[in-house]
């Protein structure tokens, strides 16, 4: 009988978020996606998964995924950057704008 171990999930965000920046959307895609099933309350998980869903070019589940990101934690800078990012490129100006307006306002906030 073996045992087998998986890293930490704060290493395993940390690959994912390498790979991304590296430019393998699709397996930072699927790791943060897996991530985020096993820790469903981790906002930023969830905003870097919208990242690299963006990066496929799936605005539609960026969206999904920020708005998740809000729901967690709704002074996350990321997840509304995220969303003002996936609804101008769905052509949803005033949303993007609304989006971009409470990103900045939480960044200048105290």
């Amino acid at each position: 009988m073996g045992i087998t171990f998986r890293k930490a999930p704060v290493g395993r965000h940390k690959e994912a978020v390498e790979l991304l920046q590296a430019g393998r959307a699709k397996e930072a895609a699927v790791m943060l996606a897996d991530l985020a099933g096993a820790d469903p309350f981790n906002a930023n998980i969830c905003v870097d998964l919208g990242r690299a869903l963006m990066a496929l070019d799936m605005a539609d589940q960026a969206i999904i995924a920020a708005r998740q990101a809000v729901e967690l934690d709704d002074r996350n800078v990321g997840a509304f950057m995220l969303l003002a990012q996936a609804f101008e490129r769905k052509g949803l100006a005033v949303e993007a704008s609304q989006a971009l307006r409470r990103a900045q306002l939480l960044d200048t906030a105290p």
